[in-house]
């Protein structure tokens, strides 16, 4: 029969009947000319998706395109036995398991199917007819147009009747009433009732919509089935205005093999939706959670997040990765109708780090609902005071009389106010509580630094300007402590007093140090003032309650200064020492037994100072200038092994240190161990490449080691970082010669 209509033959029944001996008694026609293929002649004969309705479901009449895809076509279709009904008709050649998705969904958002038929290649699935505009036309309409400032049901009305006027354009009138469907076509397209629209202004209009599809998602996320491909044309506006989801061409299951294609619209995929397009990866629920994030942004701006790339995609597929990688603007930005919490919901919704974003849409859906009933999303953060009492006051309508509005106002503003200086106070002693870890640490580091005298000249002049460069850059003052100490608990104050304090007397040590040197008389007495100037600010830190002993030797020194050209400075500690009773033991904590342990060291009694240190540090382990002092000690004293064990519970407790790799590094030159050495100073220029005292030692293992070539650079290099001492030009000198650079050897001698 199919046969010979398409060929423009007219069947008749009872020449069937007698030519093949069949019964004919059910047969719904006695004769049929071809004319009769089609209620609308607005379908072109020639179309293969038409063709094949004719030849292989020819239950179905085809009335009117609804759509098209890369898979297939959708008509507004007529079932002869079902009394004529009006169905959607979606026709493809390539069958897929939408339909096996479908089937599993229950759901009033989401588009259900009443049956499938298939024919060799061709595949044929039946819908109700529910609707005939998707957001797509709402976002078309809307978009550089002004009606965002309308209700959301009059624009979805508009919105509605100009796509039923462009689809009455296209349709023919039907004069074969015989195949007349029982509800006639263009009664199909009549006025939208809308009447499940809430009568909201466009933006909740526009948060009610994809609230509800985000619940028809959750709704498939939860059977375990992934769409792939939300975007606004496959979300249908039903005749009652509830949206329902399209198109489940693409959808895979959660658990199970990976699909065989991976598609969907790239101006709508997240960042792991586009990488796997590359790879393989099947795309997540939260790939469609991001999805509808796009679709609400687009809804409420008029515009995309990000910048449509064209070309290959091999090309801007990188680009578009990008793009997902940065927030993008507030929608309030583009619609000033956009409030507080809305923002905060689409932010989220479009997070660029994915564990930002919401983890199921199920939690998109909560926000909007709750946005919706007047209340503060539960898993977008939105700080706003104002959309709070709006919102709070929407759920109490009761409460608006102008008496109750003036008396909330004022409460509400001592209420901020007393926020605001909570939030000062706080972000106060927040500031003050990380100024005081990175300066405990900081000053720990410059403590280490001061304290070992494995340098001399510029190492400790380098040493003392590196301290103030700590103090400055924790907002420090020279002679005072730090504004922010005051939002400090009582022992952090503590604890940051006696640093400081320990500091300053080691820059004045370091000063006192500096007269042992061969200097002019205008340069001892600036070195004696800076001594002066430091003891007293760390004697004020102290505070004379609780004043180490060693500070009060300091003292002794200070006041008696003449007394260091004569007799040597060992002699009068010793002395001081002895006519001191127990001044070990009179030590009131482990800083003091520290301090002394580190004049010991510096007055070369090692012996003492492993004895106080070793005693200390059993309590004391994670003290690191401790354990450089000891294995400095232990170096002085040619115990080179537990030295090397020292420094490696340094560098165990600060990685990040250069201190005891440059001190291990020392060690090693006086044990003549010069590989090692050389990888330690490495390590210190790795992190710390400005000071000059690290390519001077590394310059003397090279030497030492016969490399003149790179001896001599890292002598050079010394210099240039602003190295002045005599004896590096006499060495760089020497070096020289030895390379045979008389003339560079003769300058270097000069300049020293």
């Amino acid at each position: 029969c199919r046969q010979r209509l398409r060929h423009g033959q007219p069947i008749d029944s009872k020449q069937y009947a007698k030519r093949f001996g069949i019964d004919i008694s059910d047969w719904q026609f006695e004769s049929m000319e071809p004319s009769t293929m089609t209620a609308s002649r607005g379908l072109p004969p020639n179309n293969e998706y038409v063709r094949a309705i004719h030849d292989y479901f020819s239950d179905f009449v085809p009335q009117l395109e609804l759509g098209r895809g890369a898979a297939g076509r959708v008509y507004l279709a007529s079932q002869g036995e079902l009394a004529k009904r009006l169905v959607a008709l979606e026709i493809t050649n390539e069958p897929n398991f939408e339909p096996l998705q479908l089937a599993q969904l229950q759901h009033s958002n989401i588009v259900p199917i009443y049956s499938v038929h298939r024919h060799g290649d061709w595949q044929a699935v039946v819908m109700p007819f529910m609707g005939h505009f998707t957001l797509g036309d709402l976002v078309k309409h809307s978009s550089g147009s002004n009606d965002r400032s309308r209700r959301g049901r009059e624009l979805l009305s508009t919105v509605a009747e100009r796509t039923q006027e462009t689809i009455r354009s296209q349709m023919p009138p039907v004069t074969d009433e015989k195949h007349q469907t029982t509800t006639p076509i263009r009664d199909a397209f009549g006025r939208a009732e809308l009447r499940f629209v809430p009568d909201l202004n466009y933006v909740e209009t526009c948060v009610w919509l994809v609230a509800s599809v985000a619940a028809g998602l959750a709704h498939a996320h939860r059977r375990g089935i992934v769409h792939s491909d939300m975007k606004p044309s496959n979300i249908l506006i039903g005749h009652d205005g509830e949206p329902l989801i399209l198109d489940f061409h693409l959808a895979h299951r959660l658990e199970g093999e990976r699909p065989n294609f991976i598609g969907g619209t790239l101006p709508y995929m997240s960042a792991d939706h586009l990488r796997a397009l590359d790879c393989g990866e099947a795309p997540t629920e939260e790939c469609d959670v991001y999805s509808l994030g796009v679709i609400l942004y687009q809804m409420l701006t008029g515009q995309l997040p990000h910048a449509e790339r064209k070309g290959p995609i091999d090309e801007v597929l990188s680009q578009m990765i990008a793009d997902r990688q940065v927030e993008v603007a507030r929608p309030s930005s583009f619609n000033p109708l956009v409030s507080a919490d809305v923002d905060a919901i689409a932010l989220k919704a479009l997070s660029p780090n994915a564990k930002n974003g919401y983890a199921a849409a199920a939690e998109l859906e909560t926000d909007l609902r709750r946005h919706l009933d007047s209340l503060p999303p539960k898993y977008a953060r939105s700080f706003s005071v104002r959309e709070r009492i709006r919102k709070w006051l929407a759920r109490h309508p009761g409460v608006r009389s102008a008496g109750f509005i003036s008396l909330v106002s004022a409460a509400l503003l001592t209420a901020i106010l007393s926020w605001v200086a909570f939030q000062v106070n706080r972000d106060s002693r927040k500031f003050a509580e990380t100024r005081f870890t990175n300066a405990t640490r900081e000053l720990n580091d410059a403590s280490a630094k001061l304290a070992s005298w494995n340098f001399s000249g510029e190492g400790v002049t380098d040493a003392i300007g590196k301290t103030m460069t700590v103090l400055r850059q924790n907002e420090i003052p020279d002679t005072s402590l730090p504004a922010w100490d005051a939002k400090l608990p009582p022992a952090a104050r503590d604890q940051l007093h006696r640093q400081l304090g320990e500091v300053h007397f080691l820059v004045a040590a370091t000063h006192l140090q500096n007269l042992r040197n061969d200097l002019a008389d205008d340069n001892r007495k600036a070195e004696l003032d800076s001594a002066k100037k430091h003891h007293q600010i760390a004697t004020k830190l102290f505070g004379q309650h609780r004043l180490p002993n060693v500070v009060k030797w300091q003292a002794e020194l200070l006041r008696d200064s003449t007394a260091a050209n004569g007799q040597p400075e060992w002699q009068r500690f010793a002395k001081w020492i002895k006519e001191t009773p127990d001044v070990s033991q009179n030590s009131t904590n482990w800083q003091d037994q520290r301090l002394l342990a580190i004049e010991h060291y510096r007055q070369d009694d090692f012996r003492a100072a492993t004895t106080l240190l070793e005693a200390g540090l059993k309590d004391h382990a994670g003290d690191y200038p401790s354990w450089l002092i000891l294995g400095n000690s232990y170096a002085k004293a040619k115990d080179f092994s537990k030295a090397e064990m020292c420094y490696l519970v340094g560098q165990t407790l600060r990685p990040d240190a250069a201190e005891s790799y440059f001190n291990r590094g020392v060690a090693r030159i006086d044990a003549k161990l010069f590989d090692g050495a050389i990888a330690d100073f490495n390590r210190c220029i790795e992190l710390d490449s400005a000071a000059p005292e690290y390519f001077a030692n590394r310059g003397l293992c090279y030497y030492n080691k016969g490399n003149l070539k790179n001896s001599e650079a890292d002598l050079t290099q010394a210099i240039e970082l602003g190295a002045t001492a005599t004896r590096l030009y006499f060495f760089r000198s020497q070096v020289r010669a030895a390379m045979g650079n008389t003339e560079g050897a003769d300058a270097d001698m000069e300049t020293g």
